[in-house]
């Protein structure tokens, strides 16, 4: 078994990433690997645009979404602190979520992303997912884990 060097952790900055965070923090340990942090800010525009409502980018737009960014660095550098990962390896970007977990994998040399899913079924599936989207087209490995719902 060839052990891991860099994991590339994919978050969504929500509660719902405890899980993630934690296995992404057991496997760099098992593995002596460093830890990358990264999350995808997906754009209003393509949000609410592509559900067949029309989306000016207006002005409102632009700082509802600096604001967003903005709030992310803040959680980012709170989350990054705990995992003691440094400022250069807590990566946020903006786009769509799976094309750009896979481009910052490849960029940073990542051999491991580690990725959340709900693994819900029906319209959810059929919809698709970011941890569907990242590990298909993917030249490293991907760990998938299961966010339980919580009841």
């Amino acid at each position: 078994m060839n052990a891991y060097k860099h994991l590339l952790v994919a978050v969504d900055l929500s509660d719902e990433r405890q899980p993630i965070v934690e296995r992404a923090r057991d496997e760099a340990k098992l593995h002596g690997a460093q830890m990358s942090l990264i999350t995808v800010i997906k754009p209003l525009a393509l949000s609410y645009g592509g559900m067949g409502y029309p989306m000016d980018y207006s002005p409102q737009i632009a700082e509802i979404e600096a604001q967003i960014v903005e709030n992310s660095h803040a959680q980012m550098a709170k989350l990054g602190q705990s995992l003691d990962v440094p400022a250069e390896r807590q990566h946020i970007e903006t786009g769509n979520p799976a094309g750009e977990v896979r481009r910052a994998a490849e960029t940073y040399r990542a051999d491991l992303i580690v990725v959340g899913s709900h693994g819900r079924h029906g319209l959810g599936l059929f919809l698709g997912s970011t941890a569907n989207g990242v590990l298909h087209g993917c030249s490293v490995d991907v760990l998938v884990v299961r966010i339980r719902a919580k009841i």
